[in-house]
């Protein structure tokens, strides 16, 4: 390692000037969980660390049944059994009994009735005489003042529009159904103790969004504060009782992320101005006081609303408990040199959009070259093969039974079939799945099975009721496969497609669009390609472009962008500053140390940096070559008390000439800004 200018360090902290202040504090530890949403996340306070399970980690698609704890600093995962996978549970602890208890949530298929305890290092399936109707996004508080964990309401899918208003105790052994009237039935809302008001209060949720409520242990009562925040669902309430507060963060009220905090003192809210990284998943977070260091531990969520979430894989975050004498690390601004490579590509288009059509004799052709590990996605030229089989007689919503292609078919990924499964609502799936669907959402593309949609949208052949034909065909001899649409109608009526599959044992896949009138359809429609499993999502995109603009699929791939983040900068102490996401082949990696804030940051594309910016003042530097993605470089901060709020940016960066960046082949991170103080 070489260090340039490190004695000016000292001097530079001399120099700075006090300014401390409460904030976000993004966490960047080498080893995290998978990004997800809805997770249930609890503090163990008597075993000094915080628990996190399950979660959805593609929306509308898959869950997990992982375990991991939080020790303050680091994450571990426990390779343990447990609960099935689920989301949308509720998960709180008991610190009388030194338990986690975990209730229902979704599975995927159903809501299983089951109650779970985590002991710290075990999972244990409970088994009450009564027990609560299955549900999700319910809401639950443990309640120390009655010595019992409080649930109410949520929802319950299995019956169309079941919005439940029921209250549960449960005391370690058995759950109890509490008569008592109160809020009216919701899903989404978020509950906590009280430390101030010795009660469990219940704050939003559909409906009005913003009510407040108290259950006193025998009953509810509605709480009328005189600043109530905007409304909200799928936000949190977390105690803090050494500040004698609850805090609530984020949600979610129509399309509208929320990035807000709010505190409440036991009288009215008040809401905090914050500073520092907040977190990007903005509701269906989980959120607990850590027992080590004070703080709110946040974690997951999703980043958008819609129009498909995206669920947050960025650090734990930590929001300070106050500011007076608090060490705090703010990230701002963003790093650069991000890239990703999709296996899947797609475009949907609106009811009456449809541009792909040809003509009788002039079809439109996609070709989707095999590349090995992709597809090299252009244009074709005409090539329609006249059916030679009888129609395969699909109903209504209807999925075949496998049909042999007489060869095997190489996909990405070495993946090898020898039949597809061809859907009456105009996809073929290339992996066995058996499914049926009539109205397409990118989610579903992603998460299901391998599938090339020729046109996904609600069709209804004549077999189904409405008209036209599908067939299957095969010439082994050439190497070929065929999947025929003639003439298949939309099952809104008027309005027709003819599209052929042709699939070469060379393991290309060519689309052939012929006659249509889908451009004057009242029906949404999805065409694309995807591995399915989920896919990583590449932005839909514009296929009649291809001719100007191939697509290159390759194995999903995301590259984050060059990103720094610290420990907290307390006197006294090293605070590791850690460079993440550094190409592989890096020759140098730099920390730049500076007094001046630059906040917007300044381009660096005149000297051949395009979408890197700079974030402070230069005044001092460090250079060390340190291969791998991730570098740490510890920061001693000496122990003097005058240099309590003294405030230094830092920021990193590499230097990649082999990467094809950009032309100087040097990439930038985001700005840390450290503000040092005593705790």
């Amino acid at each position: 390692m070489r260090i340039c200018a490190a004695p000016f360090l000292t001097a530079l902290l001399l120099t700075a000037t006090a300014t401390a202040q409460a904030g976000w504090l993004g966490l960047n530890p080498a080893i995290r969980p998978p990004a997800r949403a809805m997770a249930g996340l609890a503090a163990m306070t008597l075993q000094n660390k915080c628990v996190l399970f399950g979660g959805e980690v593609t929306e509308n698609g898959a869950t997990l049944n992982d375990t991991w704890t939080w020790d303050g600093s680091a994450w571990s995962q426990l390779a343990i059994p447990g609960p099935p996978a689920l989301e949308g549970f509720v998960m709180e602890y008991d610190p009388v009994r030194d338990r986690v208890v975990l209730f229902s949530g979704w599975n995927g298929a159903q809501y299983p009735q089951q109650t779970w305890e985590f002991d710290g290092a075990a999972w244990a399936l409970r088994t009450p005489a009564l027990s609560p109707r299955g549900r999700d996004w319910s809401a639950a508080a443990y309640d120390p003042v009655r010595g019992n964990l409080v649930l109410f309401g949520g929802h319950d899918w299995s019956v169309a529009g079941t919005t439940l208003a029921d209250t549960w105790t449960w005391n370690g052994t058995n759950w109890t159904s509490q008569t008592a009237s109160g809020p009216a039935a919701r899903q989404g809302h978020a509950m906590a103790f009280d430390p101030v008001r010795n009660t469990v209060i219940l704050f939003g949720g559909t409906g009005a969004g913003n009510d407040m409520w108290e259950w006193n242990g025998t009953a509810w009562s509605p709480i009328a504060p005189a600043t109530v925040p905007p409304p909200r669902v799928w936000h949190r309430l977390v105690a803090d009782p050494a500040q004698n507060r609850v805090l609530m963060i984020g949600g979610l009220w129509g399309t509208a992320k929320l990035d807000d905090v709010w505190q409440w003192n036991g009288i009215d809210w008040q809401q905090l101005t914050t500073i520092g990284t907040r977190p990007r998943g903005g509701y269906l977070a989980c959120a607990t006081r850590d027992p080590v260091t004070g703080a709110v531990l946040h974690f997951g969520g999703s980043v958008i609303a819609a129009p498909q979430r995206v669920l947050s894989d960025d650090a734990t975050k930590l929001l300070v408990a106050n500011a007076t004498g608090w060490a705090v690390e703010e990230e701002y601004g963003t790093g650069c040199g991000a890239a990703a490579d999709y296996a899947s590509y797609y475009e949907q288009f609106a009811a009456g959009t449809f541009d792909l059509g040809g003509a009788s004799g002039t079809e439109n052709v996609v070709v989707n070259t095999f590349v090995g590990n992709g597809y090299l996605v252009v244009p074709g030229v005409s090539a329609w093969r006249a059916p030679q089989t009888p129609d395969l007689a699909l109903g209504d919503d209807a999925v075949s039974g496998p049909l042999s292609l007489g060869f095997p078919l190489v996909l990405p990924n070495s993946v090898v079939t020898q039949q597809v499964w061809v859907c009456s609502n105009g996809y073929v799936w290339l992996t066995a799945t058996g499914a049926a669907d009539f109205s397409p959402t990118v989610a579903e593309f992603l998460a299901q099975g391998a599938r090339l949609a020729l046109y996904w949208t609600d069709l209804r052949p004549v077999a189904g009721g409405g008209s036209g034909t599908i067939h299957f065909d095969t010439d082994p001899a050439n190497g070929m496969a065929y999947v025929t649409f003639v003439g298949v109608a939309a099952y809104s009526g008027g309005s027709t497609i003819d599209v052929q599959l042709a699939i070469s044992a060379n393991g290309n896949l060519e689309v052939r669009y012929g006659a249509e009138t889908m451009r004057t359809s009242t029906q949404a429609a999805l065409v694309g390609l995807t591995p399915g499993n989920g896919a990583l999502d590449p932005g839909g995109t514009d296929l009649s472009l291809i001719g100007t603009t191939p697509i290159l699929t390759k194995p999903d791939l995301f590259r984050r962008d060059l990103a720094l983040s610290s420990g907290r900068p307390v006197l006294g102490s090293t605070a590791n500053l850690v460079t993440s996401n550094i190409p592989a082949g890096s020759l140098l990696n730099a920390l730049l140390f500076g007094l001046l804030r630059i906040d917007p940051g300044i381009s660096l594309a005149p000297i051949g940096m395009p979408g890197c910016f700079q974030y402070g003042s230069q005044d001092a530097s460090v250079l060390f070559v340190g291969p791998g993605t991730l570098a740490t470089f510890p920061f001693a901060i000496p122990a003097g008390p005058a240099l309590a709020g003294v405030s230094i940016k830092v920021q990193g960066a590499v230097y990649d000439p082999a990467g094809g960046h950009n032309t100087l082949g040097a990439l930038a991170s985001n700005g840390v800004e450290l503000k040092l103080d005593s705790n």
